[in-house]
């Protein structure tokens, strides 16, 4: 989440999107999604086989580990196989969930007020 939000408020401000429905705010929700699927296709590499060698063998004794065994047995590009579909996935999520984010705060705020 932290690097969502970093990189939607600068590419908030590079579009220029104003507050509320702005279609701004998801384009700039889904130029996050390249960066944001960096992170999590690994992330959930390392999860499902985590869950999956828990059910089955133990023999990873922690995430870093996991990281390194299977990139030693099937070379380094395996962190990023589904990456464009994550990419995809990540996309529609990320630009949906700032473009609503954006309009409902807008209108909570002037409600508030």
């Amino acid at each position: 989440n932290t690097v969502n939000f970093t990189a939607y408020s600068f590419l908030h401000q590079y579009y220029e999107a104003e507050r509320g429905w702005d279609w701004r705010n998801g384009l700039a929700g889904l130029s996050v999604a390249p960066i944001a699927s960096s992170v999590s296709t690994i992330e959930n590499l390392v999860k499902t086989q985590m869950q999956l060698d828990n059910v089955t063998r133990q023999q990873y004794k922690n995430s870093l580990h996991c990281v390194r065994t299977i990139t030693e047995k099937h070379g380094p590009i395996v962190v990023y196989r589904g990456h464009v579909i994550n990419t995809v996935r990540e996309a529609a999520f990320i630009s949906t969930y700032f473009f609503v984010y954006e309009g409902l705060r807008k209108k909570l705020v002037e409600e508030r007020v």
